[in-house]
């Protein structure tokens, strides 16, 4: 008898540890899931926004378009209809999209981020195609001009040493003879023989 009353006790205590343990159990599980949800969701309208900004540079792109690649992107990623804004100043273009998480969220009923909204926005720089051409006339005195002279070999020229330095005319049958050369740097070279007859 005393062992039967002893287990019926301890039934009846762990009914009343559970019914203590099971609703926080389940709140830190419903919160899992939430924030779990709403990083996801948060990627997507990231990617949904970056892809829409994509669009968006581009010279000719219409809102129409913008707002349609980001619900593509929106749906994709198991998000229902989102708002997609659109802001242009100063060459730069940004791009928000935006949910209701109880619109994406995977409970009935969310409980920590009931009608909370999660967003995404992406600036980039809108493109410029506008390229402006100028004539020859134009840009003739700004550009260097190399003539023949500006440009030779004289800098390093086989002229500094050439055979003038050395003649035929320093040495004949009359007797000795002194050869003077000079080279120039155009590679002309000078050469004057003097000769004495005994």
């Amino acid at each position: 008898m005393y062992r039967k009353r002893k287990i019926k006790n301890r039934l009846g205590a762990a009914t009343v540890e559970f019914a203590i343990v099971a609703p926080i159990f389940f709140v830190f599980l419903i919160g899992i899931v939430e924030m779990g949800r709403m990083a996801m969701a948060q990627n997507v309208l990231t990617n949904a926004s970056r892809e829409a900004a994509r669009v968006a540079i581009i010279d000719g792109s219409s809102t129409e378009n913008v707002q349609e690649i980001a619900q593509s992107f929106a749906r994709a990623g198991s998000i229902g209809e989102v708002a997609v804004e659109i802001e242009e100043g100063n060459s730069l273009v940004t791009i928000t999209v935006v949910a209701n998480f109880d619109d994406v969220s995977w409970l009935p009923a969310p409980f920590f981020l009931k009608n909370r909204a999660i967003w995404a926005a992406t600036t980039m720089r809108k493109e410029d195609f506008n390229v402006t051409t100028y004539s020859a006339d134009e840009i003739g005195d700004e550009l260097p001009v190399f003539n023949g002279d500006d440009t030779d070999n004289g800098g390093t020229d086989n002229g500094g040493t050439d055979n003038g330095g050395t003649d035929s005319g320093g040495t004949d049958s009359g007797g000795n003879g002194n050869g003077n050369g000079n080279g120039n740097g155009n590679g002309n070279g000078n050469g004057n023989g003097n000769g004495k007859n005994k």
